[in-house]
């Protein structure tokens, strides 16, 4: 599809069998497809995307007339949607500059074609992770909106788990802390992914504090108070909401100080 791809190695003779100049293109950090750019990706459009994610790798540029073809046409019809994934997650994970490639992508007329129906924000952040990326370019939509597209659009439930709870944690309330605490289990992110997101909004020790909180109401301190049914529920979210803004517990006999 592209030049830098086309390059074969000749093991009898030892050497590199060059026939498109994918050499002097490498070096030029150029791509640009072998021959006529339209006819390769009407072949399959997904190199459109490999096209992008190349420039992006190598930190080079795309030859105009590669350039031209993709944004003429940038559709990626009759590509499954999961192909569509995984090539745009390795174009995050292995730019050299994460926001250059996504404003390639922008610029050719690409991005509704990976993400349709969905309002992406152009602020995008320099990080490779791309998770945290997602919910950086997905922060002006709702949370269900963002779960169902995505998962629609073949992200796995936990990618998708991971980016709306990143979602809610830039949103979050005080009251919420009880709630937030649950979904925060059931997500695979990492530390350094929450400290990400901190920095990227802002948020800092505010949004680290409530991912290092720690529930620690329990059901029967409640149940003891007497207190039964749908009630334990709602005093556990009130007393772990109080204990969050500092104040203090007593063990024996619920109640702050």
């Amino acid at each position: 599809d592209l030049t830098i791809n086309s390059l074969f190695y000749d093991i009898g003779k030892g050497e590199i069998v060059d026939l498109t100049g994918g050499i002097a293109d490498l070096k030029k950090k150029r791509i640009r497809t072998v021959g006529d750019p339209e006819l390769r990706f009407d072949e399959d459009p997904l190199r459109k995307l490999r096209a992008v994610r190349f420039t992006g790798s190598i930190g080079g540029k795309m030859e105009r007339d590669t350039y031209n073809a993709i944004r003429k046409d940038p559709s990626l019809k009759g590509v499954s949607y999961e192909r569509v994934r995984d090539e745009f997650v390795k174009g995050i994970k292995k730019a050299k500059s994460p926001q250059q490639y996504l404003k390639l992508l922008l610029e050719l007329g690409m991005m509704q074609k990976i993400l349709p129906g969905l309002n992406v924000m152009t602020r995008f952040a320099n990080t490779n992770d791309y998770i945290v990326q997602l919910a950086n370019m997905l922060q002006v939509e709702s949370y269900g909106k963002v779960s169902n597209k995505l998962k629609s659009l073949k992200y796995q439930n936990k990618e998708v788990a991971n980016v709306v709870f990143l979602l809610k944690l830039y949103n979050f309330t005080p009251d919420d802390i009880y709630n937030m605490k649950k979904e925060q289990e059931a997500t695979t992110l990492k530390k350094n992914q929450v400290n990400q997101w901190s920095q990227i909004t802002g948020m800092g020790s505010k949004m680290m504090k409530v991912w290092n909180y720690k529930l620690s109401i329990k059901a029967r301190d409640v149940m003891a108070q007497g207190f039964k049914g749908s009630q334990i529920g709602i005093k556990m979210k009130e007393l772990e909401t109080n204990k969050f803004l500092g104040k203090k517990f007593r063990s024996k006999g619920i109640g702050y100080d």
